[in-house]
């Protein structure tokens, strides 16, 4: 079982407020006008003067957070844990790489991993919950009261045999699944879950908005730049999305940030929608170039699901409609746009598993197409990553 050690293998050490400095510079330098930062809206200057001193208490509460939980590691020496995360909010990326890790191993080592993930506004997020995707995953998907959480849905809904572990005590979850004999642990979202010792670090940035503005909530960053040292590779997302000016700055950003830490490359790229009517026989291998759609999503930065529509699939987007991240449909929703439009639907698999659930008819249900997105690295950054996952099993002496 597991055991706290204020002593593993690291050094006990003070909260660090070396970043101020940086911090500091980061933000006053650029208060010269809002031209240098097009991304904030026009009333976040007024609001300036409050939100950096914000920024600093931030910044002070999350290092004291993390000092505290580190002195008390949870750590396993049976099992290898993999965290993937990211130092912003919003999306990076984080499910569509754990989908292709988690099927990497299956595949390639014979491995069936764990997924430990917080379960974020589902019911069963302040529970301990452990779901064999294969054996109970439909089952899950069709209870209301049990529904596992947005990013978990999309692991039932794609049938991947593994298991998930789902609830805030993301350790209380390791435990049982180490006691199963699951020796490999996956650990999403789990770059600020300090309380879970790792084996390796990976951190998922957008190339687009690799350093966030700031801290919150001056900006989307959820910690201090000088703990990107504090990992094992940074993989940037996106690439394919981002333009030469985009990509220059997330390099030379690395560069000063994180000069010693591996930097990968990696694009989203989508296969052809699907009918979100398992039922549909109409045609589904169709052409969708220069087809007229309307685009649903509820993410939380959808310009990179339009970007994709637009620019990969060479669809034309006549109308969007954009939620919050995390939104529940209503069946007002859904059928207020059907109604609103004629064109073909275009939605993500995060909205397929909500929007599958609403009492619709099949006519509307075949008017709506789901757009699955794959994880691909760039050129050999596939078989640098590898090498990374071969070295960190190797040094903790796990073998597939």
């Amino acid at each position: 079982m597991f055991y706290v050690n204020p002593f593993l293998s690291v050094k006990r050490e003070l909260p660090d407020f070396t970043w101020l400095r940086s911090w500091a510079h980061h933000h006053f330098a650029g208060f010269s006008g809002a031209k240098k930062d097009p991304m904030k809206p026009w009333y976040f200057w007024f609001l300036a003067p409050l939100l950096w001193p914000l920024s600093l208490l931030y910044g002070a509460l999350f290092l004291l957070d993390r000092w505290r939980k580190r002195r008390t590691w949870y750590k396993k020496t049976d099992i290898f844990v993999i965290s993937i995360g990211n130092i912003t909010t919003g999306g990076t990326g984080k499910t569509p790489f754990t989908l292709w890790l988690s099927h990497y191993l299956l595949t390639a080592h014979k491995i069936r991993a764990a997924v430990l993930m917080r379960g974020y506004r589902s019911p069963i997020e302040n529970q301990q919950t452990i779901i064999d995707v294969a054996k109970d995953g439909s089952w899950y998907l069709s209870q209301k009261a049990l529904f596992p959480g947005d990013e978990a849905a999309i692991y039932l809904h794609r049938q991947i045999p593994l298991l998930l572990g789902i609830g805030r005590k993301r350790w209380r979850n390791a435990d049982a699944l180490a006691r199963q004999g699951i020796r490999f642990q996956i650990l999403d979202d789990g770059r600020q879950h300090h309380r879970m010792y790792r084996d390796l670090d990976i951190i998922i940035m957008d190339t687009m908005h690799p350093d966030g503005g700031g801290l919150l909530p001056w900006g989307t960053r959820r910690e201090p730049l000088y703990l990107l040292r504090h990992c094992d590779a940074i993989i940037l997302s996106k690439w394919n999305q981002a333009d030469e000016r985009q990509k220059v700055h997330a390099i030379n950003f690395l560069q000063n940030n994180a000069p010693q830490i591996a930097v990968l490359r990696a694009l989203h790229s989508h296969a052809l929608p699907t009918p979100l009517d398992p039922t549909y026989t109409g045609l589904q291998n169709r052409d969708w170039c220069n087809e007229p759609v309307v685009a649903v999503c509820a993410l939380a930065r959808p310009e990179s699901f339009l970007s994709t529509l637009n620019e990969e699939l060479k669809v034309r987007v006549l109308a969007r409609y954009t939620f919050p991240d995390h939104h529940h449909y209503t069946e007002k929703d859904i059928v207020s746009i059907l109604h609103k439009n004629t064109y073909p639907i275009l939605i993500t698999e995060k909205d397929a598993v909500k929007i599958s659930r609403l009492p619709l008819s099949k006519e509307e249900l075949s008017r709506i197409w789901v757009l699955p997105l794959r994880w691909e690295f760039m050129d050999g950054d596939q078989e640098r990553f590898i090498s990374i996952l071969n070295e960190a099993l190797r040094k903790k002496a796990i073998h597939d």
